[in-house]
C-alpha cells in the first residue's frame, strides 16, 4: 500500500508539473519496489522482515501480501512487483493458505481444534487462512487471529479472486 501511495504522489505531482516532487517520489518508488522485492519475496512469495517486537507473521504466507499490487492497478499504475514473482506468489496462496476443512482429517487441513479466540466458519467449512507457514518456521510473536478463515472474507475465494482478476487473470485460470 505505501509504494501504491507513493506512486500515486509521483503521479500528482507530474499532473501538476512539479518536477522535483515528481523526481522525489519517482526515486523513492523505484527504491522502494527494488528494496521490496530484494527483502520480501523469498523466492515462492511475498513476506515480511520480522523485526522481533510486536505480532509478526515473518516467513509466513500472508492473505494480504498482494493488496498493494491490487491497489496500484486498481489506480491504473502498473505494477509494483515482478510480474513473474507476483504471478508465483498469486498462485502460491492457494497452495499454502487453502483448507478444505478445519477438522484435521484433510489433505489441505490447517489443524483439529476450533479456533479458541473467535470462529467465522464451520469446521466443514472451506476457505483461505489468513498466514500459513508452509517452511514449517513459524515466529513465537505471531498476530493472534493468524489461523482464522473468515467467510465474508474469503469464503468462495471472492476476496482474493477479485484482487487476482485485477492483477493477473491467467492466475485464476490455474489455480482455480
Amino acid at each position: 500500500m505505501y509504494l501504491a501511495s507513493v506512486h500515486t504522489a509521483q503521479m500528482m505531482a507530474e499532473a501538476e508539473v512539479d518536477t522535483a516532487t515528481a523526481e522525489l517520489y519517482g526515486s523513492l518508488y523505484e527504491k522502494g519496489r527494488m528494496a521490496g522485492e530484494k527483502a520480501c519475496f523469498n523466492g515462492d512469495y511475498y513476506t515480511e522482515i520480522n523485526s522481533n517486537t510486536g505480532a509478526s507473521y515473518g516467513n509466513g504466507s500472508e492473505i494480504d501480501m498482494l493488496l498493494g499490487q491490487w491497489w496500484s492497478t486498481q489506480l491504473g499504475l502498473g505494477d509494483i512487483y515482478d510480474s513473474a514473482h507476483r504471478d508465483k506468489a498469486a498462485g502460491e496462496l492457494f497452495t499454502n493458505n487453502y483448507r478444505d476443512n478445519l477438522l484435521g482429517d484433510a489433505p489441505h487441513s490447517g489443524y483439529n481444534y476450533s479456533h479458541q479466540f473467535r470462529q467465522y466458519i464451520l469446521e466443514t467449512d472451506g476457505g483461505l487462512q489468513m498466514i500459513a507457514w508452509p517452511h514449517d518456521d513459524q515466529p513465537s510473536n505471531t498476530p493472534l487471529y493468524y489461523d482464522e478463515l473468515m467467510s465474508g472474507f474469503d469464503a468462495r475465494h471472492d476476496h482474493l479472486r477479485a484482487r487476482l482478476e485485477a492483477i493477473r487473470p491467467p492466475v485464476l485460470l490455474q489455480h482455480g
